[in-house]
This record gives structure tokens, sequence and C-alpha cells, in this order.
């Protein structure tokens, strides 16, 4: 959600999204279809940064290298939410498996985006 005054004439101050994918949401595919979509998709004044550091013991991001994120894609927001101020703005569904008692397809909490707290104050919305 860029700023309301971004324009070409102040495109110096243009907000950066900064997106942090853990393990689980990279599996999902979102790192590869999520990208392209938000960088076609979006306001041009906006620019997008992802990231999946953090995987490998020599690259974990640490507690405090979650202060350069804006959003987090994590499976499980506790153990984002208590390290940092983040809270949950969206849920996506998954893991599919079929409820032969329900007769339908039951899915689960399986995704959560996360955003860090004040981040649209901070962008003027």
């Amino acid at each position: 959600y860029p700023p309301k005054d971004i324009s070409p004439t102040n495109a110096e101050e243009i907000p950066v999204v900064h997106v942090h994918i853990d393990v689980a949401s990279a599996m999902s595919g979102v790192s590869l279809f999520g990208q392209r979509a938000a960088q076609v998709s979006t306001d041009p004044y906006m620019e997008w940064k992802f990231s999946k550091d953090g995987y490998e013991e020599d690259r974990s991001v640490g507690q405090e290298g979650f202060d350069q994120f804006t959003h987090l894609l994590t499976e499980d927001p506790n153990s984002v939410k208590s390290l940092v101020g983040f809270h949950v703005i969206r849920t996506v569904q998954g893991n599919p498996r079929l409820s032969l008692a329900e007769r339908r397809i039951v899915t689960n909490d399986s995704i959560f985006v996360m955003e860090r707290n004040g981040w649209r104050d901070e962008m003027g919305n």
C-alpha cells in the first residue's frame, strides 16, 4: 500500500515492501507465483523485495533481522509474533483432504500473511 502522495516527481521516496518467505510458504509455490503477481499487478511506484534467507543456519535471519521486513509469510504466526511486532492480516487455506463423513474437501489455516505493526502508519495510510 503506497503512500498517497507517491508520484513520478518524488519517486526517490518509493516505498519498499520487503517480504520474508518461510520454508512452508516457499514450498506452497508462493515464491514463484506470488512474486510475479506482486511485481506485475501492483502500483508502479512501489518496490517489492522478497527474501527466503534463514533456511540454512549460516544464512539465518536472527531475531533482530526481522526488523528489515514489512511483511512475513509463515506457517506459524505464534513463533514470529513473540519475536517481533507483527500481526496477521490474512490467512490462506491449505492442506486439503477429503472428508468422507462431510462429503467435501476440508482445508486448514496453512499460511499466515503478517504485517509489521505500524507499517501502514509509516507509509502514510
